[in-house]
């Protein structure tokens, strides 16, 4: 029979050779993706609202007109936390627009744990520095203002209106209306591989059916 002391000692033994899981411990590396995703889009790149950088540790230590953004030790007191606590940012407005959807609570709570535990950085990852790039990829999707053209009256939906832009540099334009039957032609031929019925060129003929009515 094992001495019940044997046991204790072999019990404690264990337990200090085991490794520690912190899981209260959030690092740079857990923080910046959350960042990037949620902020980057008006607070990096570009954009920097308020003259506010949320990109690395250096420039969100830094902060903008309002000063820091975090407050080290201090998560409930330092304004990242309280504007995206309140759900006031990302704004609304600008969530539908780039595709950013509303902070969920477990992410909230990463970006707390890691001011509170003293705003761990140091990883490849917080200090990487980034590159700006004119790839078209990379850019903040926009909501371009239509041309306004000479010719306007050719003109049926805002499509038309930069496609007669681009066919204008070369000194083209678009070309002359199909009439009816080319019209219900190709619309016949693209969608049964046949032509036309006669009842159907009739109709659109005389305006009975419309080219919406047919598709």
């Amino acid at each position: 029979m094992i001495p019940a002391c044997r046991i204790l000692i072999a019990g404690v033994l264990l337990l200090v050779t085991l490794p520690v899981v912190a899981n209260d411990i959030a690092t740079a590396d857990d923080v910046i993706p959350i960042l990037q995703r949620r902020c980057s889009i008006c607070h990096g790149g570009e954009y920097q609202d308020g003259e506010l950088d949320l990109r690395t540790i250096a420039s969100i230590t830094k902060g903008g007109k309002s000063g820091s953004a975090i407050k080290v030790g201090n998560a409930d007191g330092s304004l990242l936390i309280q504007k995206m606590g309140k759900d006031e940012m990302p704004p609304n407005e600008d969530r539908g627009r780039a595709g950013i959807e509303v902070t969920p609570v477990n992410e909230l709570e990463t970006l707390k744990r890691w001011i509170n535990g003293g705003a761990i950085g140091g990883s490849s990852l917080a200090e990487t520095e980034m590159v700006e790039s004119d790839l078209w990829s990379l850019q903040l999707v926009r909501r371009p203002s239509v041309p306004k053209l000479k010719n306007g009256s050719l003109v049926a939906n805002p499509i038309d209106a930069f496609l007669l832009r681009k066919l204008g540099s070369q000194g083209l334009s678009f070309s002359q209306p199909a009439k009816p039957e080319t019209l219900l032609r190709r619309l016949a031929l693209g969608a049964t591989g046949l032509p036309p019925s006669l009842q159907d060129m009739e109709a659109f003929r005389a305006g009975r059916v419309g080219y919406a009515d047919l598709v």
